[in-house]
């Protein structure tokens, strides 16, 4: 077995059933395993932009176009950064914050987040 990164211009070997219709993009990183010279084993890893903590003072909350202008300067800021959405934490505990992410269009995902902290950096 050998494991490597494979070169943007080797994306187009990785099965389609390890895609599962998920397209790559430049700008992934893919960790494969072969055996021999068929890839039998891919682990994809990306950017994900995450677009928190969201504030508006006290005073303003009431006014409901600061939110959407600040979501159209976010969309624009993830548009040129060339990356194709954003994530949001939205925690049971803050149903306000669920309700807005629903209102702009986020998904809830299915299944739970986790998060791996490098401890040796």
């Amino acid at each position: 077995m050998l494991y490597r990164e494979l070169r943007e211009d080797e994306f187009g070997n990785v099965p389609a059933e390890a895609l599962a219709g998920f397209s790559l993009s430049p700008g992934q990183r893919v960790m494969a395993a072969f055996d021999g010279t068929a890839i039998v084993g891919v682990w994809v890893t990306m950017y994900a932009l995450h677009a928190e903590p969201v504030w508006v003072r006290a005073d303003h909350r009431k006014h409901p176009k600061i939110l959407k202008r600040m979501w159209e300067g976010v969309q624009k800021i993830v548009r040129d950064m060339g990356l194709g959405g954003v994530v949001a934490i939205a925690p049971d505990s803050v149903p306000e914050l669920r309700r807005m992410a629903e209102v702009f269009g986020f998904e809830p995902l299915p299944g739970a987040v986790y998060l791996w902290i490098d401890k040796e950096t």
